[in-house]
């Protein structure tokens, strides 16, 4: 691309900038709505921009990547950088499944994992950059973040306290007529037409 020092700083800054700057409006966002969105935007969000970014290194990097393509480029980091703050977004969630007494414990699991992860892939980044080159690495990545938020889709849950929330609220409305009620296969629910 032909990037002066301080351009290619600006585009290895903004994923974690942006990661860092989401982490505050994303974390509060969990104590309003739970966990489960909160987490699936950001890691929609990231996926967005791996998938757009593998697909800017696989066809374009290196003969037809210019200076043109910079802000896109920007853009796409900003997006992938979102994945970053799903850390914050998984503390305060954490605080929700755990008593007072055993969230120490369960904070620092979280956390020991959770900073272990980048370390990881700071060693096999170099050894996947040899036997995949650049675009396979970007590929591969993006394989595992997809795994990664498929997984979350489908067994993320939010705490026991935001699912009794969203059945009282469902109930509220259901007793006002404003949503009609849910198919339900289980007999004896209050709701259910069997």
């Amino acid at each position: 691309m032909g990037l002066s020092p301080l351009a290619v700083a600006f585009l290895v800054a903004v994923p974690a900038l942006s990661g860092s700057l989401l982490r505050i409006p994303f974390a509060a966002w969990v104590d309003t709505a739970g966990g489960r969105k909160p987490f699936l935007v950001l890691l929609g969000l990231a996926l967005v921009g791996m998938a757009a970014l593998t697909a800017v290194v696989s066809f374009l990097c290196p003969q037809w990547l210019s200076p043109s393509l910079y802000p896109l480029v920007l853009l796409l980091g900003v997006l992938s950088g979102c994945g970053i703050a799903t850390f914050s977004v998984g503390v305060s969630q954490l605080a929700y499944w755990f008593p007072q007494a055993q969230q120490g414990q369960a904070l620092a699991v979280y956390a020991g994992a959770g900073n272990l992860a980048p370390g990881v892939f700071s060693l096999l980044l170099p050894i996947a950059l040899a036997r995949l080159d650049l675009a396979g690495s970007y590929v591969a990545w993006l394989a595992f973040l997809a795994l990664g938020c498929l997984a979350y889709a489908v067994l993320g849950r939010n705490a026991p306290y935001f699912q009794f929330l969203a059945r009282g609220r469902r109930g509220r409305m259901r007793a006002s007529g404003r949503v009609p009620p849910a198919r339900s296969c289980s007999r004896g629910a209050p709701w259910s037409s069997a």
